[in-house]
């Protein structure tokens, strides 16, 4: 993560109106961006639920009926759980072709958790995840019809307001978006990619916009070029800010500009 960049674009947060103010307006980041740069689904059932008052015991027991393990004690913290110990329960393991539908299931469930608790909808500890969305996970043909995306967006938007107040210094939710969005929507402030990703030599094509097989956001997973772009400079990012010029807005004047010198 680039910690200048995301400090230079919190200062200009107005948690009033949910968006950026730059030179030219303001902008913010769509359920339609977090759809195409992310492949989350945006449609469907709302993410809602209520969080659990269980026990640490009650907690264990409802892992070992969803996921097929009961992680120690010493790894909960009321109602979240160490990330590592999903880590090491599935660093080594693996689902034989005859393993029971149960067992796929319970093995699923984990990896989706991991997902949502350690990438998606994280908390400021960095090291542990909420088990709230464990019981959103027993019907897995129900959890595909929720809107995950649009609680991606919305945690985000929550956690950029509470970022942006002065006294605080910690900032949580899936700012893989936030920066993505940025490089995406902002080509003068993202850094310069080497190559795609997984792509033999004789087809690496820099005006390739994205792998067919994923979502636009998969083609910043390669690595950067970073000695011709400053980086993790919250004070350059400021100056590149507020020097952004709307392309759209100064392209139509150019063509009104030449229609009435045609005319003239």
């Amino acid at each position: 993560m680039d910690v200048g960049l995301i400090t230079a674009l919190l200062e200009r947060w107005r948690p009033e109106t949910h968006t950026f103010h730059l030179p030219f307006g303001e902008a913010t980041i769509s359920l339609q961006d977090v759809s195409i740069l992310t492949g989350l689904p945006v449609d469907g059932d709302p993410v809602t639920g209520v969080d659990p008052t269980l026990t640490i015991p009650e907690w264990q027991a409802l892992c070992l009926r969803l996921l097929g393990f009961e992680p120690d004690a010493h790894f909960f913290d009321h109602s979240r759980l160490r990330i590592e110990c999903l880590d090491d329960r599935y660093r080594h393991f693996h689902i034989a072709d005859d393993a029971p539908e149960e067992m796929v299931q319970q093995y699923v469930r984990g990896q989706v958790l991991r997902l949502l608790g350690g990438v998606l909808l994280p908390d400021t500890s960095s090291n542990k995840m909420k088990l709230i969305f464990l019981p959103l996970l027993e019907d897995l043909d129900f959890a595909r019809r929720l809107s995950w995306g649009s609680a991606v967006l919305a945690c985000l938007y929550r956690a950029m307001c509470r970022g942006s107040y002065a006294d605080q210094s910690e900032i949580d939710g899936y700012l893989v978006l936030l920066q993505i969005w940025v490089w995406e929507r902002m080509p003068t402030i993202s850094p310069l990619r080497r190559q795609l990703l997984e792509m033999p030599s004789e087809q690496q094509d820099p005006d390739v916009p994205f792998r067919l097989d994923g979502p636009l956001g998969y083609r910043w997973n390669v690595a950067f070029n970073v000695h011709h772009v400053s980086t993790r400079v919250a004070r350059v990012y400021r100056c590149q800010l507020d020097t952004l010029v709307d392309t759209s807005r100064r392209i139509n004047f150019k063509f009104f500009t030449n229609i009435n010198l045609q005319y003239s």
